[in-house]
């Protein structure tokens, strides 16, 4: 099994994740764990407020990473306990 890499979101954004440019960063931290081989644990864990403008951000662009096809199929939400929430993306072996 692939290692997982997890990212905060509260701890690298805060809050309120409501920016394209936010989000591009989570979509920077997620295509260098990407690339280095690894699979991503998304924490929302204390995330108030995500818009889609930030949302659409962080998950662009990784179609280079995954398998055709596969960007929907490969993103699972996990951990439904209110306040709580994680995005697996799995990293697919080339």
């Amino acid at each position: 099994m692939d290692e997982i890499k997890a990212i905060s979101l509260f701890a690298v954004i805060g809050p309120v994740c409501s920016t394209a440019v936010d989000g591009k960063k989570i979509n920077t931290l997620i295509e260098a764990a990407l690339q280095d081989g690894y699979s991503v644990n998304l924490d929302f864990h204390g995330v108030k407020l995500v818009t889609p403008s930030f949302y659409d951000a962080a998950v662009e662009n990784l179609s280079p990473f995954l398998p055709e096809l596969s960007l929907e199929t490969t993103l699972f939400a996990a951990d439904h306990q209110v306040g709580s929430f994680s995005l697996f993306i799995a990293r697919c072996p080339r």
